[in-house]
């Protein structure tokens, strides 16, 4: 299956973009390769920029390697994008530091939780200090999710 999947991507995806009369391509994994333009590209994964963080991952294993690579692919992407979609300042403040990406039209789109979930549970009828709350934190284990600090 990935075998057709890069032969696709390869040899017929840009032609299929052309074909079908698109205005504008966005790429949310922030990897775009081909020649169709213009294009909008996604910064979604800081991992791939933060080298201290990339440390925590042994030099020579795949995770690390795989980090290397597409921090190539998106680097290039992004000086060819027509525009970029950071989730955050940070993310736009530190990509932009080491990425000349200037002439980029750049906006900002927050992934995360609403501020509205900023405020103390309200008290009911429990002691709600004294009382056992379960959470449940959805994500994958790598050593840069912090989970002891969560």
């Amino acid at each position: 299956m990935i075998f057709y999947r890069t032969i696709w991507m390869l040899v017929f995806r840009d032609r299929s973009f052309f074909k079908s009369n698109i205005d504008i391509l966005f790429c949310p994994f922030g990897t775009y390769s081909g020649s169709f333009t213009p294009f909008v590209s996604m910064s979604r994964n800081m991992l791939i920029f933060d080298r201290i963080e990339r440390k925590r991952f042994p030099t020579f294993s795949l995770i690390n390697i795989k980090l290397i690579i597409l921090n190539l692919f998106q680097v290039r992407s992004f000086i060819k994008a027509s525009g970029i979609i950071f989730i955050s300042e940070h993310a736009q403040s530190f990509i932009s530091n080491i990425v000349n990406i200037k002439n980029v039209s750049q906006q900002i789109i927050h992934h995360g939780v609403s501020h509205q979930f900023d405020s103390y549970p309200k008290k009911n009828k429990l002691n709600y200090l004294n009382s056992t709350f379960k959470l449940l934190y959805v994500s994958t284990i790598w050593p840069y999710k912090h989970h002891l600090n969560v």
